[in-house]
């Protein structure tokens, strides 16, 4: 009987927890979320929920486990039609 009470920990997680779990702020987990789910595969907030967002805990511990914590200090990559000329224009 113990081990069903072994892990309490909630199924479903906000956001507020996840920033935790990945070492960021609430404010930059935000601004990285599209980048995070579009392009390195994190998990997608529950469908069913509106506000407050909520992820399904063990995805999210699945997702650290391969793909490691993003780094606080790298920028944002810029999104739009523009990438390519914003790419040139920060090497000049």
């Amino acid at each position: 009987m113990a081990a069903l009470f072994s892990d309490l920990s909630p199924t479903f997680i906000d956001t507020a927890t996840v920033a935790t779990m990945l070492d960021q702020t609430v404010e930059h987990f935000l601004r990285l979320r599209s980048e995070l789910e579009d392009v390195h595969g994190f998990p997608v907030p529950m469908p069913h929920w509106r506000r407050p967002l909520k992820w399904r805990r063990d995805q999210v511990q699945g997702w650290i486990a391969a793909q490691g914590r993003p780094h606080a200090d790298a920028p944002a990559r810029p999104v739009g039609h523009n990438i390519i000329l914003l790419e040139e224009a920060r090497r000049a």
